[in-house]
């Protein structure tokens, strides 16, 4: 009983525990391989909306300027993080 509450807790605060558990198992090096690799990938989707953005065939969907937001505030974060560890 009590660790299903524990499970719907977890859940509702957004905690995937799998993925806590494979960072944990990582070596620093694959952890730090791990974090350039996420940063890639954002910077490659925002990169993608910021072209698709500019081009003639402009999305009408309002999600799709919502997505380009969330992505370019999500490395505003991580570059300020990256310069106050500095």
């Amino acid at each position: 009983m009590a660790q299903d509450s524990d499970k719907q807790k977890n859940l509702q605060l957004g905690v995937d525990k799998g993925l806590i558990e494979m960072f944990l198992k990582m070596t620093p090096e694959e952890r730090v391989q791990s974090n350039d690799n996420t940063i890639r990938a954002l910077v490659e989707l925002r990169n993608g909306f910021k072209k698709q953005k500019t081009s003639k065939r402009e999305s009408k969907d309002p999600k799709d300027l919502y997505r380009l937001q969330i992505l370019e505030e999500t490395l505003r974060q991580i570059s300020k993080k990256t310069e106050d560890d500095e």
